[in-house]
């Protein structure tokens, strides 16, 4: 008898996963872009708020991946957003490092780890729903 194996992703995980890599990609290279200023009339800080919808997506984006678990598991939610988390502060992390031409804050690095958080609060809230992949 074969040992047991995970099933075969299906073509929405497959989907899910093609989209989380490219937006994956996209976003540590806009985030680690040299002299990116955003500017709003509205808002002294707009970048927060991107920060925070950016991580967001990246966490939602991960648990429908099927890489973290079942789509309709709290387990899904609490992994990827422990992962959006902390992808968020090794992003803000990075931009220390001489080779960026980029700023360390405070402020981002708090924004990307909520953003990990709403993302994974969004991911419980299908899990609650019964959703599947």
């Amino acid at each position: 008898m074969k040992a047991d194996r995970p099933a075969a992703p299906s073509a929405a995980q497959k989907s899910a996963r093609l989209v989380f890599v490219t937006y994956a990609i996209v976003l540590a290279t806009a985030t680690h872009w040299p002299g990116v200023v955003i500017k709003s009339d509205l808002v002294s800080r707009p970048d927060i708020f991107i920060h925070l919808a950016a991580f967001s997506l990246w966490t939602v984006l991960l648990g429908f991946t099927g890489w973290c678990g079942v789509l309709s598991s709290a387990r899904n939610a609490v992994v990827s957003a422990a992962a959006g988390s902390t992808c968020g502060m090794l992003d803000e992390v990075t931009q220390r490092w001489p080779i960026h031409v980029r700023v360390f804050d405070w402020a981002d690095l708090a924004a990307n780890i909520a953003g990990g958080v709403v993302g994974g609060l969004v991911l419980l809230l299908v899990a609650r729903r019964g959703a599947s992949v």
